[in-house]
């Protein structure tokens, strides 16, 4: 069989999702079956330095809008086998490519996050064009169950076109990682003792619920002495730091902003929190699983899929700014319950993310879609 030659393409090498997906794939790919090269539009450069040494980058310096002709000039002077995309603004882009390049590969496009959620505020050209695009696709990956089921009904398309592979999870790496000292004096033994500490992570936009988590935290901070550390940047870094101090309780929270190694801080927290609004499948809240920290998070999309209330983590409506703080009274109250759901969260990781399990699936799914073209 001779080796499959597949274009990844990514916005930008920022600190998102998709991108550490993007690079988890290019790592772990058997490169006995794949030859690997990646496009890469415009955009922060966070992680270019976790990129294999073997995979060709072709960095081409546009914007989404202007990325299909030179994506079609790359797709047919490489004479790419299959295209893979993980974002939706670039999604549009890589189909219409795919249409005017003389080469046409097979297209495979992953669902970061629920359609009827991020195109409902959308424009209507918008929605057409994101429309247009997964039903060019020859395969789409959802990541939770509900998720696929939210695209059928978007899309109106036979589920079996759409695919369930969650995200990955690299172990090994997490749990090198999250071994580095971390240096913040909130983090020192003495510190933690008096004062437990929850973290979140995530961008700082609007979905991501970080206004919720604030506002119960000023609860949480009425009952018992806590700190909150934030991991992420985003535009409303600003707006969310002026509601603590609206609050009082800015001198209890601080953001940390972007973290090549967040391991370390996930791993020797009290507990973890993702408040958002609406989610497809949160990379931050698994990899906080996977670290060993007790989770809260909403019951939103995927995630019941993810977190089993009351065992693995507790989930909480989302908006719900009392029992977002009752339940981190009662986990930072409880050490042994917190301390429990730690190690089954960690144990579902494990079973249900490995990179490996989760590498195996999209290597079939690549070779099934291509079919007879590899004979």
């Amino acid at each position: 069989m001779k080796k499959i030659k597949i274009l990844f393409v990514l916005g930008s090498l920022g600190s998102g999702g998709a991108e550490r997906v993007t690079i988890h794939l290019l790592r772990h790919l058997d490169r006995s079956k794949f030859i690997l090269s990646l496009a890469v539009l415009k955009g922060p450069e966070d992680y270019a330095s976790l990129l294999p040494d073997d995979v060709r980058v072709h960095r081409l310096g546009v914007r989404a809008r202007y990325a299909p002709l030179p994506l079609a000039r790359l797709i047919g002077k490489a004479k790419t086998d299959l295209v893979f995309s993980t974002a939706p603004h670039v999604d549009e882009s890589l189909c219409l490519a795919v249409r005017l390049s003389q080469h046409t590969p097979k297209i495979i496009l992953r669902s970061p996050n629920y359609l009827s959620m991020s195109l409902q505020a959308a424009p209507f050209y918008v929605r057409m064009l994101a429309k247009w695009s997964y039903c060019s696709a020859d395969k789409i990956i959802a990541t939770t169950r509900a998720m696929k089921e939210d695209m059928g009904r978007q899309l109106n398309l036979n589920p079996d076109r759409i695919l369930v592979i969650p995200n990955p999870v690299d172990f090994d790496m997490i749990q090198n990682l999250s071994k580095a000292p971390v240096s913040h004096p909130w983090f020192q033994q003495k510190e933690r003792k008096k004062h437990p500490l929850i973290i979140s992570m995530g961008r700082l936009e609007p979905q991501k619920g970080f206004k919720y988590l604030i506002k119960a935290f000023a609860e949480v901070s009425a009952k018992i002495d806590a700190r909150l550390i934030i991991l992420g940047r985003g535009s409303q870094s600003n707006s969310l730091q002026k509601l603590g101090q609206q609050l009082g309780i800015a001198s209890t929270i601080q953001y940390l902003g972007f973290q090549k190694n967040p391991y370390k801080f996930l791993a020797n927290a009290d507990l973890f929190v993702l408040s958002s609004l609406w989610e497809g499948f949160p990379n931050a809240l698994v990899e906080a699983m996977t670290a060993g920290s007790p989770v809260i998070a909403t019951a939103v999309g995927g995630m019941p899929e993810l977190v089993e209330d009351g065992v693995t983590g507790l989930l909480v409506p989302p908006q719900d700014i009392q029992a977002l703080s009752k339940a981190m009274v009662r986990l930072a109250d409880d050490p042994s319950l917190s301390e429990a759901m730690g190690k089954e969260g960690r144990k579902r990781a494990l079973e249900w993310f490995d990179i490996n399990l989760i590498v195996r699936q999209y290597e079939d799914l690549y070779l099934k879609v291509l079919g007879d073209k590899l004979r």
